[in-house]
């Protein structure tokens, strides 16, 4: 189909921002089969972009507009493409919703003008946007889709990729794939003139993107199913790389450097680097791949000829002869570097990146040497005048980097033209040239003079494998002891040079430690982006299914990445927005990350005693995590530590592989991983199942006791829970656990509002130990209360005591809804804090009043609800039978609420199950489905079809 763009803003005419967004919808449109015939750039004027609007619908299927969907005066395209299809804007539920959401998980209040984005025409299909206020809208007209996006390029591209795109797929009933294969060493004309024939055959569509010193080749191909697609694609693929060969190094790859670490980790190889022109360039594009760490052994940034020559050994004659750029030069720092390491490959980079001719050697020239324990081979680019500085380092990383590739590929032989340690040294300076834009490489050969005598170098390097530390005492130890005339001399040198040793191992020191610093930072990258790419794929409240496998669909990507894959979980206004993996040792994924790649900061999975499958699982279910301080994976989950962010944030979504819940949570605490460090005592928050009602009744106070909020939600026998653990810093091994039930009815969620702080949680004796104080004090009296308040005063800040243990607050928490009862009682409720459980005796006739045995407090209750029948004698009947409400709201003390619940919202009463039984041909009894419960309910005589279910229309019937 045919496309349009239409850009608005006025800063995109100015210069004043780059317009990726059309770089990236242009690519987009043509992986999905659609042309993109025309762009436009206008400025913020509603009469101009009106009348482009008029133009292209004329013109084109399809029409994209971005930009101009803020909420101030010049955001104007919703008005203007309004204008120009004759159409209105109303104001749009969905959107404000939206709007005041996005501000309230801010802890912001939207203002007038806000609203102007919560705005659109009738019938218009709303695209979220997971990252800001300006949703997107797709309006269908004339059947042609006019599809409006916002300007931000982070806020576009999720919502074209997670929104759009199956959009889309709706206008078109072929199915597209698309592929891209990954270019190094020959430029796009080049590329263009070998595919000719391919691209004007009539096949598939393809087409070249080209970086500055990168093409990408996308094949994409249309088809009425998938798999035929798909077949096209492998087809074109197939005779593409057998043109091409192997400039390709990659179908569908992130980098070469990502390549290139995933072959070496696949070949079992360290490697090594000694950079001097690159400056550290290619160390860095390693280190920068998850998973560099197994790999990488060593990089060198060598950039004076004083660090070439003293700690990398290139002997002072080939540096003052030859030159630092020279091929000698290139194939010392790569053979050098390895021995030093102890790593299987070294690599050795030296030219002149401009701006000037350096030692008579034009800029653009560069040496690149791979090494290895037998042999070498030299690489030699002379790159245009017109290339840039960083071009031309850039270009030399990634010239190296092909290299280490071809080499692995070769393997087990060596690459061609490859020479032998142990052969004399030889280059030929005009034959062995690689140009930029020569596709096919030629490999400089040279061979060692075996003449030179390496010992002779100074200070010496012995063929070791060690960690990358120089030690003097090393050279000492390896030298040859029975030889004491070259030991004196050895000693001789490092009394006379002392100085000078010194100051090359501090800079070492200084190059491997920022070495570090740079992984660290570049794996943390890493890692943000893999989750930031999932986030972009994933929709929550996606509910298609894969027929084949029973699963939600929307996991179908993550499980080709990772066939571990179990859930993803989300907790709305945090970081907390991750798949969620399990394996068969609890270890796996607290070093590996989502793409089962070593990390540090591992993923989140499921305790591997945990059952998730189609008709069952564990009642409940435990998540694992680790604390980090960038605050991705369970990073900031302590923040539950605070009440007023519980309150914002009480509620966890959880979608797993086969079902889709929601949860509350009730208790927040900090526990032990070891039971020394609470006087040999453990508690298992992470127990899957449980034998009895009674030990999970016991789990659940347990829980409760130890939580610092305290939250007015009861947990009955049926309920389901879901555990989020991750490391604590109260003390060593300490763990921090967010415990919350599965939410049945709507309104449970609003219990959070009613949470308090309990000034009495039990901690682990190692944190009261830490703090000073003798340990946890089962509460029985007022003296007791004002004990613990008096030992806490000094852990607790006053500043969130005051804020969050308002006396509006500090309510009684029967687990019922106070507020919409009606109020027969004339005494206030009594002031205390500990949740309604067994911690209460009853002290009246009608259960109205309480004794809390934690504080020795009288607890005066308004009403006290349960669930009882319209009518004596009467139950509920199936749900097919769309049964009115039939329960209501009594107290014991007669008064009767109005709100009335239909079949299966009541909690603890009895529920049955479809199963027909049949008793003399009349009634109809059907056993009841509560956990322990013996009874059996009487629905009524029923007529029912061929499946056992109810056609009728009746609703109860009396019991006999």
């Amino acid at each position: 189909m045919n496309a349009e763009l239409i850009c608005v803003g006025s800063e995109l005419l100015s210069g004043k921002i780059v317009n990726t967004n059309s770089q990236f919808i242009s690519k987009k449109l043509a992986q999905l089969g659609h042309t993109c015939k025309r762009q436009f750039i206008v400025d913020d004027n509603k009469a101009r972009v009106s009348a482009l609007v008029k133009s292209s619908v004329a013109n084109c299927d399809i029409l994209i507009i971005s930009g101009g969907l803020g909420p101030t005066n010049d955001d104007i395209t919703k008005e203007a493409v309004c204008e120009a299809l004759g159409l209105e804007l109303y104001e749009n539920a969905k959107l404000k919703n939206h709007i005041e959401t996005f501000f309230k998980q801010l802890g912001k209040t939207p203002t007038q003008n806000n609203f102007k984005q919560a705005t659109a025409p009738k019938n218009a299909t709303i695209f979220k946007n997971d990252k800001g206020t300006a949703c997107g809208l797709g309006i269908e007209y004339s059947s042609k889709a006019i599809i409006l996006l916002p300007g931000p390029p982070k806020e576009l591209t999720h919502m074209f990729n997670t929104y759009v795109v199956p959009y889309l797929q709706k206008f078109d009933s072929k199915n597209v794939v698309t592929h891209t294969l990954s270019v190094f060493g020959m430029g796009e004309s080049a590329i263009e003139t070998a595919l000719k024939p391919l691209m004007v055959s009539g096949g598939p569509v393809i087409a070249t993107y080209c970086k500055e010193n990168e093409c990408d080749i996308s094949i994409t191909a249309t088809a009425t199913t998938k798999d035929e697609a798909e077949q096209i694609c492998s087809n074109t693929i197939f005779k593409i790389k057998s043109i091409l060969g192997d400039v390709i190094y990659g179908t569908d790859s992130i980098s070469l450097a990502q390549e290139v670490v995933n072959m070496l980790r696949k070949a079992g190889l360290k490697i090594a680097t000694a950079e001097s022109c690159t400056g550290g360039m290619l160390s860095s594009s390693l280190t920068s791949v998850s998973g560099a760490s197994d790999t990488v052994e060593l990089g060198i940034l060598a950039y004076s000829n004083r660090i070439k020559n003293e700690a990398l050994s290139v002997p002072q004659d080939v540096l003052l002869e030859e030159g630092a750029i020279s091929a000698e030069t290139a194939m010392y720092l790569a053979k050098n570097v390895r021995i030093l390491s102890g790593a299987d490959i070294g690599v050795g980079i030296t030219g002149n990146a401009g701006p000037t001719a350096q030692e008579n050697k034009p800029v653009g020239l560069v040496y690149i040497a791979i090494a290895d324990k037998n042999n070498y081979c030299i690489k030699k680019l002379e790159l245009p005048l017109s290339y840039s500085r960083d071009r031309i380092r850039d270009y030399a990383t990634l010239s190296a980097l092909d290299l280490v590739r071809k080499y692995v590929l070769a393997r087990p032989n060596s690459l061609a033209n490859m020479r032998s340690h142990d052969d004399d040294f030889y280059f030929d300076e005009q034959a062995e040239t690689l140009s930029a834009t020569v596709s096919e490489e030629k490999f400089a050969i040279f061979e060692v003079d075996e003449n030179y005598n390496f010992e002779d170098v100074e200070p010496d390097i012995v063929e070791r494998k060690s960690d990358a530390i120089i030690d003097i005492n090393s050279f000492l130890t390896f030298a040859d002891v029975k030889n004491p005339e070259f030991l004196n001399t050895c000693k001789q040198f490092v009394f006379k040079h002392w100085i000078k040793l010194v100051s090359v191992f501090m800079v070492l020191a200084l190059i491997i430690s920022s070495t570090v610093l740079v992984s660290n930072f570049t794996h943390e990258n890493h890692q943000i982006n893999l989750i930031e790419d999932a986030r972009e794929q994933f929709n929550l409240d996606d509910a298609s299914t894969n027929e084949a496998t029973g699963t939600f669909s929307v996991f179908d990507f993550l499980a080709s990445k990772n066939s571990d894959i179990k859930a993803w979980i989300k907790i709305d206004g945090t970081e907390i927005d991750n798949p969620v993996y399990q394996a068969d040792d609890n270890k796996y994924y607290q070093t590996h990350n989502m793409l089962k790649q070593k990390s540090r900061f591992g993923a989140l999975f499921f305790n591997s005693n945990n059952t998730i499958e189609t008709d069952s699982h564990s009642k409940n279910l435990t998540i694992y995590g680790h604390n980090t301080t960038n605050g991705i994976m369970f990073g900031g989950l302590d923040e539950y530590r605070s009440l007023s962010f519980y309150k914002n944030h009480s509620k966890i979504r959880l979608k797993t592989l086969y079902f889709q819940n929601e949860y509350i949570i009730f208790a927040v605490f900090v526990t032990n991983a070891d039971p020394d460090d609470d006087n040999g005592n453990i508690f298992n928050y992470a127990k899957s199942d449980f034998a009895s009602q009674d030990e999970f009744a016991k789990f659940i106070s347990e829980a409760k006791k130890r939580s610092v909020i305290n939250v007015p939600v009861d947990i009955t026998p049926q309920d389901e829970i879901l555990t989020l653990s991750t490391h604590s810093d109260e003390f060593d091994n300490a763990r921090f656990v967010v415990m919350a039930k599965r939410i049945i009815t709507p309104n449970e969620i609003n219990h959070s509002k009613n949470a308090t702080l309990n000034p009495n949680a039990k901690y682990p004796q190692a944190w009261y130990d830490k703090n000073g104080l003798s340990g946890y004090k089962e509460q029985n009296s007022s003296s007791d209360q004002d004990t613990v308040s008096s030992e806490l005063s000094s852990i607790i800040d006053s500043s969130v005591v005051s804020d969050e243990l308002s006396s509006d607050e500090l309510s009684s928490t029967d687990g019922s809804d106070i507020s919409s009862q009606p109020d027969s009682s004339t005494e206030p409720t009594t002031v205390c804090t500990h949740a309604y459980s067994d911690k209460y005796e009853n002290k009246d006739e009608h259960g109205h009043t309480y004794i809390c045995k934690l504080c020795n407090q009288t607890v005066v209750e308004n009403h006290i609800f349960t669930l009882e029948r319209v009518e004596p004698g009467y139950y509920c009947s199936p749900p097919t039978c769309l049964s009115p409400a039939l329960y209501f709201k009594s107290c014991v003390c007669g008064i009767k609420g109005t709100e009335t619940f239909k079949y299966g919202d009541p909690l603890n009463y009895h529920t049955p199950v479809l199963t027909i039984y049949n008793s003399d041909g009349q009634y109809h009894w059907n056993p009841c489905q509560t956990s322990g419960c013996t009874e059996r309910i009487n629905l009524t005589e029923h007529t029912y079809d061929e499946n056992g279910m109810c056609i009728c229309t009746h609703t109860a019937s009396s019991t006999e």
